[in-house]
């Protein structure tokens, strides 16, 4: 963990033989369970059972949606009021249990960076192993990708309605769909930065200093190694060089006026790629190297349209084939004016 948590067992507390619940977020606080401890102990409570209090998605309620277990959750308290809360139950010769489920994780509003990492950089994310994935589901046109299902519609329709729409984020790139955002793998940007090189080029001149450090940074993603790479020295010069590419490319944007008005123009064309005559279409952007699919209710996984797959070749890592990833659909945000449906599963890979 990346915050000191203090020892929270109290010596002669011994088996718990009554437990309250504490139901931690936002409206009840490590300061507001402090400040009860004492009524606690009159009740003859000997173990406060807490609800999960690590990170969780902004705005949980039950705190099992989690986004980070290695720290504590901000809206709860800070380490130090947390640390009060345990001082609390230590004085009055209190226990505490925590409530931790593994499998408990959330990957709404975006907010999970290992999710996040996993979807940028495929097998060779250094979380990939991290979440239950099956990599080779019955259904083999289905090999080496992960369902996303978050379309609200067909995703032919979808595109029509330009609800999919790409933006530039301090030295990135990302698909933003409703609440849901999602990285674009780096060596996809190699079609963003090209696009109309040539009138830049022909405008500027190709000595000139803006241009030759945007060339020298499509010159780096091109090397970048793929997000199907699993060696780690190979895995580890993919992290390193996506890295300076990205610093790189926000130092650029921020140094050149020029470079910055050509990406943004870029990202608008993408937006307006169906009443723009020459704009770069959105499948055009994915078409190097895929990022995870989406998938649209009623539409069969031999049915996703080529743009956003996340494609592998080759096993697992560890030589094992990987198991099944289940993601609750309530925990995904429906777009406004549809009501997501609740339903308790287990893909396998499956088209839902």
């Amino acid at each position: 963990m990346s915050v000191s948590t203090p020892n929270i067992d109290t010596a002669g507390t011994g088996a718990p033989s009554a437990t309250y619940r504490l139901q931690f977020n936002r409206s009840f606080t490590f300061a507001a369970a402090a400040g009860i401890v004492s009524y606690l102990d009159a009740l003859g409570v000997t173990h406060c059972y807490a609800s999960s209090y690590l990170k969780a998605v902004p705005g949980s309620l039950h705190g099992y949606d989690i986004v980070d277990p290695t720290v504590l959750n901000p809206e709860i308290g800070s380490e130090k009021e947390f640390r009060d809360f345990v001082e609390a139950l230590r004085r009055h010769g209190m226990g505490h249990i925590l409530d931790v489920v593994p499998n408990h994780m959330g990957i709404g509003q975006s907010a999970n960076r290992w999710w996040q990492d996993v979807l940028e950089n495929g097998p060779s994310s250094r979380y990939a192993d991290l979440f239950d994935i099956d990599w080779s589901p019955v259904k083999r046109e289905l090999e080496g990708k992960v369902l996303l299902p978050i379309l609200g519609d067909l995703y032919g329709t979808v595109l029509e309605n330009q609800e999919i729409t790409l933006t530039y984020d301090e030295g990135s790139f990302r698909f933003r769909y409703y609440d849901h955002t999602l990285p674009v793998a780096p060596k996809t940007w190699i079609t963003i930065l090209t696009h109309r090189l040539d009138d830049l080029l022909a405008r500027d001149g190709a000595d000139a200093p803006h241009i030759r450090e945007l060339q020298s940074i499509v010159t780096a993603l091109r090397h970048l190694p793929s997000r199907l790479e699993v060696d780690p020295q190979r895995v580890s010069e993919r992290y390193r060089e996506k890295e300076i590419a990205g610093q790189r490319l926000a130092a650029l944007v921020k140094d050149s006026p020029a470079i910055e008005k050509f990406i943004a123009d870029n990202v608008q064309q993408v937006k307006a790629s169906r009443l723009t005559p020459d704009a770069v279409e959105l499948p055009d952007i994915v078409r190097d190297e895929l990022p995870p699919g989406l998938l649209a209710r009623g539409v069969g996984g031999n049915q996703l349209p080529p743009v956003l797959r996340h494609q592998r070749t080759g096993g697992h890592p560890d030589g094992e084939r990987g198991r099944a990833v289940g993601v609750p659909r309530a925990d995904l945000p429906a777009p406004e004016g549809r009501v997501p449906e609740r339903h308790s599963y287990r893909s396998r890979g499956r088209p839902l």
